[in-house]
């Protein structure tokens, strides 16, 4: 009887762990914070007023905002979506991390390596480019690669930024493929 209930109760901690998802890297977001969401929403889940800089003029097309959550920094990229040519919402179009503690539901984190990535994700559309050493886009890098993965229900993607073949941060956001 003793063991039952052992093994009863390992099983049912099991499954709640199985269930916390709040440090899994998701395709439509992180935890609370999901692609689309509006900026009244993220200043309720943050608990602090949104300062737009660049959204606000007409020339403006993104703010990037930093929030702390487990502990964590988080990059929010904000963007306007518009409804008609004149009325627009601030959402979310993107977020990044960089923490190790957060890992996508296949298990690939800050610190994996490029092959971890292609094999955890070979059934999607993958695309790897190097990242340029200047501004004019001459010079290809030879230790920095963007990966991207496409998911094609969600209408998302994954970004892996490698360093020497080791992802250094990922960012979620929209894409379609060639993007």
């Amino acid at each position: 009887m003793k063991k039952l209930l052992l093994l009863l109760l390992i099983a049912v901690a099991q499954q709640i762990a199985a269930q916390n998802t709040d440090n899994t890297i998701q395709a439509n977001g992180i935890g609370p914070y999901k692609l689309g969401m509006k900026k009244a929403a993220i200043e309720k889940i943050w608990g602090k007023k949104i300062q737009l800089k660049n959204l606000l003029t007409e020339e403006g097309w993104q703010d990037t905002i930093t929030v702390k959550y487990k502990n964590t920094d988080l990059q929010l990229y904000l963007q306007k979506s518009y409804a008609d040519s004149a009325q627009f919402d601030i959402v979310l179009d993107g977020i990044k991390v960089f923490s190790p503690l957060f890992k996508t539901k296949a298990g690939v984190g800050v610190g994996d390596d490029k092959l971890k990535v292609i094999n955890a994700y070979e059934f999607n559309s993958v695309s790897i480019w190097p990242e340029f050493e200047d501004d004019e886009f001459t010079r290809r890098s030879k230790t920095r690669a963007i990966m991207y993965v496409y998911f094609d229900k969600e209408g998302s993607s994954f970004v892996f930024h490698l360093l020497n073949k080791k992802v250094t941060a990922i960012e979620i956001g929209y894409a379609e493929e060639g993007d």
